[in-house]
């Protein structure tokens, strides 16, 4: 009896032409909504997925890949540049790519003369930056490294990113905070550092 009124009550919509109750038809109508919208979703997170590839892709091909040259490979070995940079935990080759950069590994380097004073060693110290990191004669590889790892773990710390500690090095952290004095020199620099730590960590072009 109670099968024969299930039937029944069953029965009740579809009799009429297959029409539904409207509650019916509306849930079904917004289940199958969600579901497009899922689909959707994941589609789209799929494609940004992809994208996100092709422009990692993309920028790897532009990273240049530079070599430093014998004599800061020389001044990595002598005064383990590989060792400062453990201690201060900078990436690795950083030390050897702003040697490179700011000196071509010459020790005796100096720079013109600025407001600051002229940048001195391997590092291309200011007086003031020197001092403030403890470097008593820029022009002593081991203690300008020292120094130099300092003031990088500091920038690192202060900006939270490699391109602007990078850029801070050379442009000054003041201008880096308020967006000033970063021309294309500075863009050049901070590239040419990164392309020295591609070749230094041994990334091929175009990987």
């Amino acid at each position: 009896h109670m099968a024969h009124a299930r039937d029944k009550a069953g029965m009740g919509y579809t009799a009429k032409d297959g029409a539904m109750p409207e509650a019916v038809k509306q849930a079904e109508e917004a289940d199958w909504k969600r579901k497009q919208a899922a689909e959707a979703r994941e589609d789209a997170e799929k494609k940004a997925e992809e994208k996100l590839k092709e422009q990692t892709k993309e920028l790897e091909k532009q990273q240049q890949i530079l070599q430093v040259n014998a004599r800061v490979k020389a001044n990595a070995d002598k005064f383990n540049y590989a060792g400062i940079e453990q201690k201060h935990n900078l990436p690795s080759g950083m030390l050897s790519s702003i040697d490179m950069q700011e000196s071509r590994g010459n020790s005796r380097a100096v720079g013109p003369m600025t407001k600051y004073g002229a940048a001195k060693g391997n590092f291309q110290m200011l007086d003031g930056t020197a001092k403030r990191f403890g470097v008593t004669n820029p022009f002593d590889t081991k203690q300008a490294a020292e120094g130099a790892a300092k003031y990088l773990r500091f920038l690192l710390d202060k900006f939270g990113d490699i391109d602007k500690a990078i850029s801070a090095y050379h442009a000054g952290e003041g201008n880096v905070e308020r967006g000033t004095g970063i021309g294309p020199v500075n863009r050049q620099y901070v590239k040419n550092v990164k392309g020295y730590m591609a070749g230094v960590n041994g990334v091929e072009a175009g990987t």
